[in-house]
């Protein structure tokens, strides 16, 4: 692990000899708005699938409640019958 991490930092160092800082700033901040712009694809794609879930849950509640109401309006005909 350590000669890993020694690896990179020489790494890193090498490349910022030979790539100017501006050039680095620059990309660092392309990378970050790039992974902003992903984030909020993220939570949009996220909200998305909650809305979707919970309108299926909607659905199959007032489905459960159907068959409840069928059931019990059938023993109550049957105990009255």
């Amino acid at each position: 692990m350590e000669e890993e991490l020694e690896a990179e930092r020489q790494g890193r160092a090498k490349a910022e000899r030979l790539i100017p800082s501006k050039t680095i700033y620059l990309l660092n901040n392309f990378f970050l708005t790039l992974d902003s712009s992903s984030k909020n694809r993220q939570r949009q794609d996220l909200a998305n699938e909650f809305d979707e879930l919970t309108e299926r849950l909607d659905e199959s509640s007032i489905a459960t409640l159907a068959q409840v109401f069928i059931i019990l309006f059938g023993k109550l005909i049957f105990t009255y019958s």
